[in-house]
């Protein structure tokens, strides 16, 4: 599976500049299961962000016991970007992600279960710094 493209103008501090990394940042979701490559997801996760930590650390628990999960592809919708009014250097982006079923394996010996499909809204908090958009939370309801 290759790893997702880089949005056009996810380099720019502003508002589109900010949805479009935090759709960048979900769109490697599917790719850091498939293939276990976290190079990209480790450059946009905050020090401090769980969420990023979490789906890490899962997926680096999966591949160390030979699994991965089968390649898809979610559509990722925008909803809202809002501004944090006390800094304007940070973002709320808001979005639906509909992902189809799949198939994960995992285990030893590696066994697979079918993942079904699914429509979430994730939620993803970004912040201008250094010159890029660094993911300081994620959540998906």
């Amino acid at each position: 599976m290759p790893e997702p493209a880089r949005i056009d103008g996810m380099d720019e501090n502003s508002p589109e500049g900010a949805a479009a990394a935090a759709t960048y940042f979900l769109s490697l979701y599917p790719y850091i299961y498939a293939t276990g490559d976290l190079t990209a997801w480790d450059e946009m996760s905050g020090e401090d962000c769980v969420y990023c930590a979490s789906v890490r650390d899962n997926v680096v628990a999966i591949h160390a016991d030979g699994g991965w999960s089968d390649p898809w592809q979610a559509e990722i919708v925008l909803n809202s970007c809002a501004v944090d009014l006390a800094d304007s250097n940070r973002y709320v982006v808001t979005t639906s992600v509909s992902t189809p079923a799949y198939v994960g394996y995992s285990g030893v010996p590696v066994a697979p279960s079918s993942i079904p499909a699914d429509q979430s809204t994730a939620r993803v908090q970004v912040y201008w710094k250094d010159g890029r958009w660094i993911v300081e939370e994620g959540e998906v309801q």
